[in-house]
């Protein structure tokens, strides 16, 4: 587990993390005091710049996200490199943005805090709260008000490509049992309770179970596409991962061996299979 920092023992050394292979994560990023994570709609494309090249060089799976004024909320999945690896790739660069931006010095993010999800159950749980923070913070009346947040992508307004949401609506609509789009929003109609919103906000560590011990959630099987890849499927894949890694697409192209056009091959390959 994560150790939970008590009262009084700020002056404690940190004990390290513990990496779980596949392990699926609720981050949470807040800012400093006096600082603001997102104030306009570049900032927003800035972070999510940021966290598809983490997503993508790491392979690992964002399920869901809020990018807020105080914080940023993240439901991810890790592989072989540890979630902090991730998360100082998505802190790092946009901490230097934001001081080139907005001319202030100093640290922007505070100590991120993160729990290993426990069950299926909660990852349905955790998709509602986070989905339904920028409500409860006042930022906006209704959820399709935010624009900052997976909200629009599982409600099918919108649609990222480094967004894994193969998963949780496979669970929603073995929860609900109807079609993915209207189980969604049968499931986002019931607001998250205070109760539970307290439970998510103290979580550091794991998310308990009776036992203690946290059981295994299976990967979302990579989807293998019945036809051929057509260029017309890759080319918005290609463009993207150049975008994101900073070459052309004649470079990626080229039969360069180079590390610079080698590496967005690959991931390139590597997204394909994954969205199928």
């Amino acid at each position: 587990y994560f150790p939970t920092m008590t009262k009084g023992s700020e002056h404690m050394p940190r004990r390290q993390r513990i990496h779980a292979h596949d392990g699926l994560y609720y981050v949470r990023m807040p800012v400093y005091e006096g600082q603001e994570l997102i104030t306009s709609e570049a900032d927003a494309a800035q972070i999510s710049h940021f966290a598809a090249k983490a997503a993508l060089l790491n392979d690992a799976l964002i399920h869901a996200y809020r990018w807020g004024r105080r914080r940023a909320d993240l439901l991810t999945q890790v592989a072989t490199r540890p979630l902090g690896d991730t998360i100082q790739r998505i802190s790092g660069p946009f901490s230097q943005y934001t001081r080139a931006v907005r001319g202030r010095d100093g640290p922007l993010f505070r100590r991120y805090r993160a729990a290993l999800v426990s069950s299926e159950t909660h990852v349905l749980q955790l998709v509602r709260y986070i989905h339904w923070l920028p409500v409860r913070e006042g930022e906006a009346s209704v959820l399709d008000e935010y624009p900052w947040s997976s909200h629009h992508e599982y409600a099918g307004s919108s649609r990222k490509s480094w967004l894994t949401t193969e998963l949780v609506r496979k669970l929603i609509v073995q929860r609900m049992g109807s079609r993915d789009r209207d189980a969604y929003a049968r499931w986002m109609s019931e607001p998250v309770s205070d109760r539970q919103a307290e439970l998510f906000e103290t979580w550091d560590g794991y998310v308990p179970t009776r036992t203690g011990v946290v059981p295994e959630i299976s990967s979302p099987p990579s989807r293998i596409a019945d036809s051929l890849l057509t260029r017309e499927v890759l080319r918005p894949i290609i463009n993207e991962v150049c975008g994101i890694v900073g070459i052309t697409t004649a470079e990626a192209r080229s039969r360069s061996r180079a590390e610079r056009a080698e590496l967005p091959r690959g991931l390139v390959a590597l997204l394909a299979v994954r969205k199928g």
